[in-house]
């Protein structure tokens, strides 16, 4: 801006320490040589910048002076609030960058809560499928409870009931033992018949009792139980030789001694159990009888009572040897060196009396005897293939099956009605559309029974 226009020109330097700078200023304005920059000039000071007037020197340069001073104090005040600003300005940023510092931490802690959060919601998740699966146990807890105190109500009632029965039980038991102790088998009740069957473990009679009427209603007719029912074909083929002697022998004791027999009682034969018997026939040299005597369930007891040729005929009906020839030899064997084995047994246990020993069916217990109905011998040996495998008798009717041996019609039919489906003699399964009758057998034996009429006819 010019002169003219009445503003006064800058005169004053930008310099930190407040120094006018002189050189801005008209020469002509201080004389040379002069100190104090305002001796008289040639024209006026105030003309050399336009003003007309006179100039008041001094006084004006006095307050000039301290314009100058005030301006270069607020000056240094300006620089040092604008270093305390900058000062600051670096706090701030320093502080800034440490809240951002803090604020990464923050975030950081934040993921990490957000982690720590999410896993107890997964956990809350967990307690609360585990609760809802306690409180299911609970429940089914609670219905097993209540199950346990009805079954512990139904058990007090049946112990209740066990005690009653116990009670009775007692009574049968005494009711039992005053029927054995009187030695009649007329009086016995089918109760009795149960309790008697499992004290002799022979309770596989008990719903054979009841088929045949043994066992009918309230009666038990034990005394029919006698040798002639025992040998009875359809009891022959349903029990085994040896059980039929055992329980023979059981109630033969209960009439003549009035009491059970206690075969673990006995340190005789008598108390052998099956496996007993086995261990005596291998120690009389006898092998080849263990497996018949095991299908047989020969035990001691029937060791003492069975007949001679009631052991041989049951032993050969169950021999697996096919061959007629040594079928013959077996048999031989069994009556003579077996046989003597039995009587010796007998003989040694005081089992047969002296008057006794020629007939070996009575035995010294007094059992039910075998009385047999003494044929008049036809005078030839009755060939053994005309024999039936079953019945051991001459064959009327004799069929072929198809295991290859021949029976008679009737003994193989009620083989075949009781159940039994395989071959007496083989083991084999039996085919009941197979049978068929042996002609030539039967030609066969009608010849022989006309020799044997017409000998008896010339001897007479």
């Amino acid at each position: 801006m010019s002169p003219e226009q009445g503003s006064f020109p800058n005169v004053f330097g930008d310099a930190d320490n407040g120094e006018v700078v002189s050189d801005l200023m008209p020469k002509t304005l201080f004389p040379s040589g002069s100190s104090s920059g305002f001796g008289e000039a040639s024209e006026p000071w105030g003309s050399a910048f336009g003003f007309s007037g006179e100039f008041h020197g001094f006084s004006d340069s006095l307050k000039l002076s301290q314009r100058i001073e005030e301006l270069n104090a607020s000056h240094r005040e300006a620089g040092e609030k604008v270093t305390k600003l900058k000062i600051g300005k670096r706090e701030c940023e320093n502080d800034v960058e440490k809240d951002m510092v803090e604020m990464k931490k923050i975030n950081e802690d934040m993921k990490h809560q957000k982690l720590i959060v999410l896993e107890c919601q997964r956990k809350i998740q967990q307690l609360e499928q585990e609760y809802l699966k306690r409180k299911k146990r609970m429940e089914q807890g609670k219905e097993r409870v209540k199950g346990y105190n009805s079954r512990i109500l139904d058990k007090t009632a049946t112990m209740e009931k066990l005690k009653k029965k116990s009670v009775n039980l007692q009574q049968v038991w005494k009711n039992f033992n005053a029927r054995v102790n009187s030695g009649m088998l007329r009086s016995f009740t089918p109760d009795d018949v149960q309790i008697l069957l499992k004290e002799i473990d022979l309770e596989i009679f008990s719903g054979y009792f009841s088929e045949c009427g043994i066992v009918e209603g309230e009666l038990a007719h034990l005394d029919l139980v006698d040798q002639q029912y025992l040998q009875e074909l359809r009891t022959r083929m349903r029990f085994s030789l040896g059980m039929r002697m055992r329980l023979a022998f059981h109630l033969k004791h209960i009439t003549e001694k009035k009491c059970i027999f206690r075969p673990e009682e006995h340190g005789s034969f008598l108390g052998w159990n099956e496996q007993a018997t086995q261990l005596w026939l291998q120690q009389v040299s006898c092998e080849s009888l263990c497996e018949g005597f095991q299908i047989l369930n020969m035990c001691g007891l029937a060791l003492a009572c069975v007949r001679k040729e009631e052991l041989i005929n049951e032993i050969m009906a169950v021999c697996k040897e096919n061959h007629i020839a040594k079928r013959r030899t077996f048999r031989e064997k069994i009556s003579t060196e077996v046989w003597k084995q039995i009587e010796t047994l007998r003989k040694e246990n005081g089992i047969i009396n002296s008057k006794e020993e020629k007939d070996v069916s009575q035995i010294g217990f007094g059992m039910v005897q075998f009385e047999e109905k003494k044929s008049e011998p036809l005078g030839d040996e009755i060939p053994e293939k005309f024999l039936c495998p079953i019945y051991q008798t001459l064959m009327e009717d004799p069929v072929c099956c198809n295991d290859g041996h021949t029976y008679e019609r009737k003994a193989i039919e009620e083989w075949m009605k009781l159940g039994k489906k395989t071959s007496p003699c083989t083991r084999q399964e039996l085919d009941p559309t197979s049978i068929n009758p042996n002609l030539f057998l039967k030609s066969m034996i009608d010849d022989f029974k006309r020799k044997l009429n017409v000998k008896s006819r010339g001897g007479t």
